[in-house]
């Protein structure tokens, strides 16, 4: 019997430290692809940013008066100044914590200027898309 018991231990071990490995991995993933689009923005090349945005975000960014505020709308982040200090702000913008599951996440990301949003990101076959609509935070 102890047997048994040792054995379903070991088998419960094993799959709470598998769970949690994919849980790393689906943060990270998620991360990455807030992280992209953050970067892609604010070094001026906002079309490279097209491949992590999901459908609904790519036509937000299509209908916006310019791709730098595609970036933001999708971003949800609005900081003020001409289009260079928008794009420093973008760069030094950064993503706060991630909550994840494998089907999607929620991102927070923090301006220079204190203000947060959130960004919901899903995971569409394997690969992470920044979803439409970003929002203010109050975090």
């Amino acid at each position: 019997m102890r047997t048994r018991t040792g054995l379903a231990l070991l088998l419960s071990v094993l799959g709470l430290a598998a769970c949690s490995n994919a849980h790393r991995i689906d943060r990270e993933s998620a991360t990455g692809a807030v992280e992209t689009l953050l970067e892609t923005c604010a070094a001026d090349r906002p079309q490279a940013s097209i491949e992590v945005l999901d459908l609904p975000a790519r036509q937000a960014f299509a209908r916006a008066r310019s791709p730098l505020d595609g970036c933001l709308e999708v971003l949800g982040l609005h900081p003020a100044g001409d289009q260079a200090a928008v794009r420093r702000a973008l760069g030094r913008s950064h993503v706060v914590s991630v909550d994840a599951n494998a089907i999607g996440a929620t991102a927070v990301i923090g301006a220079p200027d204190g203000s947060r949003s959130r960004v919901q990101v899903e995971n569409e076959r394997g690969d992470w898309r920044v979803a439409h609509a970003a929002r203010p935070s109050a975090l």
